[in-house]
């Protein structure tokens, strides 16, 4: 994917229709080689169904054509957007853009809370010595066997510590990053796990998760899993027209996974009720907002390393979603390796735009 914080644009051409429909078919040729170079791209081809462009593949489409056409474009448009043909009155009103413009701002900020500049990340170069010193200070949770064992140790061990800090959230405060804290986490999650057991989630059951970037889904996928139950991430509608088509093709992802409880958010609540008459199984469909009122779950079931941690489907933008079991176990080995690799301590903090609902984001 290109890197915007170093690559200049190039010298500007003039838009027009044929330009746009040029710049979509070179994407669709390097991410999509198979459906050949022209890939059938017209101004009213659906960027999701026939040219199978996924979220990140969108981003790489915004930034090609906003360096082609030297032009901002808002990434709510890329984001909404169902045709190309949407997007010409953004390309046409983007204005020139600044070669010295920075990065764009957004995305989750993971780490222990300082303030960094949009887009900027911060690895670790202190080394194997701030490693081994963080784990003699006890400061990482290295017999942890689950992911629930590791954020419980964070929680009891610096419980106001902030652990992610998210930008452009809707409980962020006059425009800032809505910061959340381990122990606020933790508490949020053992409340909606207990909503959740109260209305019928039992353990090894799977739960579907439909949500937005935000504490909701962090609290909602922990909470599954202290209830002993299963999270099943899965991406929610970008566009409110596509509500119900949306929902309609996630009903063979909730039927492969067994799906007994869907937890949503208010505006695709109505349509997502539909599911329980398409999917055998599913009993419920839930609203986030009402499942932290039933205080505290009392006792938490037990998991070990070898206990499912989520399954994790593919998007199925070029094809029927497919699955995977991710244990508790395969998930600490992914994390401890990148860790090592990057010699990460507690002082580090890791800049994301990636949604949490995608493999990338939740995992990273």
């Amino acid at each position: 994917m290109s890197d915007r914080t170093q690559e200049a644009p190039a010298e500007p051409r003039s838009l027009d229709e044929q330009s746009l429909v040029a710049a979509m078919r070179e994407v669709v040729a390097e991410l999509h080689p198979h459906l050949g170079a022209g890939a059938g791209v017209t101004l009213d081809s659906s960027l999701d169904r026939d040219l199978g462009l996924d979220s990140l593949s969108r981003m790489e489409l915004l930034s090609r054509l906003e360096r082609r056409f030297g032009v901002t474009i808002p990434e709510a448009v890329m984001a909404s957007a169902e045709t190309a043909r949407e997007l010409l009155p953004a390309l046409r009103a983007g204005g020139r853009r600044s070669r010295t413009a920075g990065t764009r701002a957004g995305g989750a900020v993971h780490g222990p809370g300082t303030a960094h500049g949009a887009g900027a990340a911060r690895f670790s170069t202190a080394g194997p010595d701030a490693v081994e010193a963080a784990k003699a200070a006890d400061a990482i949770p290295t017999g942890a066997s689950t992911l629930l064992e590791a954020v419980d140790f964070h929680a009891r061990r610096h419980g106001d510590r902030v652990h992610v800090e998210l930008y452009g959230s809707a409980g962020a405060p006059d425009g800032g990053p809505e910061r959340i804290t381990f122990a606020a986490l933790v508490e949020r999650a053992e409340h909606i796990a207990a909503g959740l057991a109260n209305r019928g989630l039992a353990p090894g059951q799977s739960a579907a998760l439909m949500l937005p970037t935000g504490l909701d889904y962090l609290a909602t996928f922990l909470a599954v899993q202290i209830a002993g139950a299963i999270p099943v991430p899965i991406y929610p509608p970008a566009r409110p027209s596509q509500i119900e088509d949306h929902v309609t093709r996630h009903a063979g992802v909730l039927a492969n996974a067994r799906a007994r409880t869907l937890v949503t958010f208010a505006p695709a609540l109505g349509v997502s009720r539909l599911l329980t008459g398409q999917v055998p199984g599913l009993d419920s469909v839930l609203d986030v907002a009402g499942l932290d009122r039933d205080g505290r779950l009392r006792e938490r079931p037990a998991l070990d390393e070898s206990s499912t941690a989520f399954l994790q489907y593919t998007s199925g933008s070029t094809g029927n979603p497919k699955g995977v079991v991710l244990s508790h176990g395969d998930v600490l080995a992914s994390l401890k390796a990148m860790a090592a690799a990057l010699g990460a301590t507690p002082r580090d903090v890791f800049v994301s735009w990636l949604p949490l609902y995608h493999d990338m984001g939740l995992i990273g």
